[in-house]
């Protein structure tokens, strides 16, 4: 028997929203975008600030150091003078 192969119905595609209802879900989604961005590029300022911060107090931490160790070879000498 020849008789051709009948495709079922296909299912119905559901209902998307009114176009204005996207649009302005997306015009929301667009401004979370850039809100997000906006607090992203605050956190990562503020990260390079204290990192900057922080390299400076190692560095004077480091300079405070080697001021105390001339000081102590310094204090060494003169100890080692008066005996």
């Amino acid at each position: 028997d020849a008789t051709p192969d009948i495709a079922p119905a296909p299912e119905a595609a559901p209902e998307l929203p009114p176009a204005n209802e996207l649009l302005e879900r997306l015009s929301r989604a667009e401004g979370n975008l850039l809100l997000a961005h906006a607090q992203l590029d605050r956190a990562d300022s503020e990260r390079r600030s204290l990192r900057a911060e922080l390299d400076n107090e190692r560095r004077l931490r480091d300079m405070a150091e080697q001021a105390r160790a001339a000081a102590e070879s310094r204090l060494a000498e003169e100890i080692g003078r008066a005996s």
